[in-house]
Protein backbone atom coordinates (compact mmCIF):
# COMPACT_ATOMS: atom_id res chain seq x y z
CA UNK A 1 0.00 0.00 0.00
CA UNK A 2 2.92 2.33 0.65
CA UNK A 3 3.90 2.28 -3.03
CA UNK A 4 0.34 3.12 -4.09
CA UNK A 5 0.19 5.90 -1.52
CA UNK A 6 3.51 7.31 -2.70
CA UNK A 7 2.76 7.34 -6.43
CA UNK A 8 -0.95 8.19 -6.33
CA UNK A 9 -0.50 10.78 -3.57
CA UNK A 10 -3.64 9.28 -2.04
CA UNK A 11 -3.88 8.70 1.71
CA UNK A 12 -7.44 7.39 2.11
CA UNK A 13 -7.06 3.70 3.10
CA UNK A 14 -10.37 2.73 1.50
CA UNK A 15 -9.43 4.30 -1.84
CA UNK A 16 -6.01 2.65 -1.70
CA UNK A 17 -7.56 -0.75 -0.94
CA UNK A 18 -10.09 -0.46 -3.79
CA UNK A 19 -7.34 0.64 -6.17
CA UNK A 20 -5.19 -2.32 -5.19
CA UNK A 21 -8.10 -4.76 -5.61
CA UNK A 22 -8.93 -3.32 -9.04
CA UNK A 23 -5.36 -3.39 -10.33
CA UNK A 24 -4.71 -6.97 -9.23
CA UNK A 25 -7.76 -8.46 -10.98
CA UNK A 26 -7.49 -10.09 -14.42
CA UNK A 27 -7.24 -7.57 -17.28
CA UNK A 28 -10.37 -6.72 -19.26
CA UNK A 29 -8.78 -7.65 -22.59
CA UNK A 30 -6.47 -10.37 -23.89
CA UNK A 31 -3.42 -9.76 -26.11
CA UNK A 32 -5.46 -10.57 -29.22
CA UNK A 33 -7.92 -7.79 -28.26
CA UNK A 34 -10.71 -10.13 -27.22
CA UNK A 35 -12.66 -9.21 -24.13
CA UNK A 36 -12.18 -11.37 -21.08
CA UNK A 37 -15.46 -12.03 -19.26
CA UNK A 38 -13.59 -12.37 -15.96
CA UNK A 39 -11.71 -9.13 -16.54
CA UNK A 40 -14.79 -7.21 -17.56
CA UNK A 41 -16.66 -8.60 -14.56
CA UNK A 42 -13.87 -7.25 -12.37
CA UNK A 43 -14.35 -3.80 -13.89
CA UNK A 44 -18.12 -3.98 -13.37
CA UNK A 45 -17.65 -5.11 -9.76
CA UNK A 46 -15.25 -2.24 -9.14
CA UNK A 47 -17.69 0.27 -10.62
CA UNK A 48 -20.53 -1.21 -8.55
CA UNK A 49 -18.54 -0.85 -5.34
CA UNK A 50 -17.39 2.71 -6.01
CA UNK A 51 -19.40 4.94 -8.30
CA UNK A 52 -22.11 3.02 -10.15
CA UNK A 53 -24.06 0.48 -8.06
CA UNK A 54 -26.17 -0.45 -11.10
CA UNK A 55 -23.04 -1.84 -12.80
CA UNK A 56 -23.26 -4.84 -10.48
CA UNK A 57 -26.49 -5.92 -12.17
CA UNK A 58 -24.97 -5.95 -15.66
CA UNK A 59 -23.55 -8.99 -17.43
CA UNK A 60 -20.18 -8.64 -19.18
CA UNK A 61 -21.59 -9.92 -22.49
CA UNK A 62 -23.89 -6.88 -22.66
CA UNK A 63 -20.90 -4.66 -23.45
CA UNK A 64 -19.09 -6.28 -26.36
CA UNK A 65 -19.42 -8.06 -29.69
CA UNK A 66 -16.48 -10.08 -31.02
CA UNK A 67 -17.99 -10.80 -34.44
CA UNK A 68 -15.40 -8.80 -36.37
CA UNK A 69 -12.45 -10.14 -34.39
CA UNK A 70 -13.74 -13.69 -34.84
CA UNK A 71 -13.94 -13.17 -38.63
CA UNK A 72 -10.43 -11.70 -38.74
CA UNK A 73 -9.07 -14.70 -36.86
CA UNK A 74 -10.29 -17.10 -39.58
Amino acid sequence: MFVLMKYTKQSDPEVLQKTYEFETKPPGFTKDLKVSDAGLQGILDFLASTARPEAGKAAPKEFYDTTILDKLAK
